[in-house]
């Protein structure tokens, strides 16, 4: 999965942390991860640009999911945006499995 993040920053912001959730339609989170955790350097933002978030795999059960984005402070204390479960996305699963995420195993 890919996403394209587009921001507008009337301001210099220094250090910006980009993150994303994703949770149950219920809002239970699955999943979150963010530029920072990942030591993915964003100096500063200014004006117009875009951030790209890939996703090499969906290992979720088949479903309905909201996804969440977020910009912050490095220390947390500033949000500058956030979108909280606003985006709905659709995930199709070719496995079958118990529970809401695929974990690889093998049995001996």
């Amino acid at each position: 999965m890919e996403a394209e993040v587009f921001y507008q920053a009337d301001k210099r912001i220094e250090n910006p942390v980009f993150g994303f959730a994703i949770a149950a339609e219920n809002g239970t989170l699955i999943y979150g991860n963010n530029t920072q955790i990942e030591a993915f350097a964003v100096p500063f933002i200014e004006g117009s640009g875009r951030i790209t978030l890939r996703i090499g795999e969906l290992a979720m059960s088949q479903g309905t999911y909201l996804f969440s984005f977020s910009v912050h402070s490095a220390d947390h204390k500033i949000n500058y945006h956030r979108l909280d479960n606003l985006f709905p996305i659709r995930v199709a699963a070719d496995k079958l499995f118990e529970g809401c995420c695929h974990m690889p195993c093998q049995w001996r």
